[in-house]
């Protein structure tokens, strides 16, 4: 059975997020899902503080996102323990946001900021000694260096930037040529 619904629980909060997933995808046994405030909290309670179980296995998509949309309606989007923004059903990509999900980006996003306004304003006004501005310079001339590129990688990046360029903008991460 090539699909899976399945369970994301974070195990410091206890919020869950609930998805589907092919099972012959690369790296499945890594997979927790691909809701962004759910890939947000891995990064920040880190990876080992999740579990995915399988709640049920199918044949084919159409049954994994009945399940899913079964699961995942307006009623379990207004819990607060939720990493689900929308209903499910319909897979990732190209659907309309709710108000409420955009409400709880906004909101993370509110939180977000203030947080990194603390971190700045604790930050201000400190001076880094000669040896860790040293260290921070060598990090960053080594973080590309002695990166093996084949002769194809080079020519499929020389023919992106001309593309770019023909476009009239710099190139950017993931631009199609």
């Amino acid at each position: 059975m090539p699909w899976i619904v399945y369970e994301t629980r974070n195990l410091v909060t206890g919020d869950l997020y609930i998805g589907v997933c092919k099972t012959t995808r690369p790296k499945f046994h890594l997979y927790l899902g691909s809701g962004a405030v759910l890939r947000r909290a891995v990064r920040k309670y880190g990876r080992e503080n999740f579990a995915r179980t399988t709640l049920i296995e199918v044949d084919t998509a159409e049954e994994a996102y009945l399940i899913e949309a079964a699961v995942v309606d307006d009623r379990w989007l207004k819990r607060d323990d939720v990493y689900n923004l929308k209903t499910g059903g319909m897979g990732g990509h190209g659907h309309k946001m709710s108000d409420e999900a955009k409400a709880k980006i906004s909101e993370y996003r509110k939180n977000a900021t203030e947080h990194n306004k603390k971190i700045s304003l604790a930050l201000r006004g400190r001076t880094l000694s000669e040896e860790h501005r040293r260290k921070l310079a060598e990090a960053t001339r080594k973080s590309n260096t002695g990166r093996p590129v084949s002769e194809e990688t080079r020519r499929l990046l020389s023919e992106r930037q001309k593309a770019a360029w023909a476009r009239g903008r710099k190139s950017r991460k993931g631009d199609a040529t």
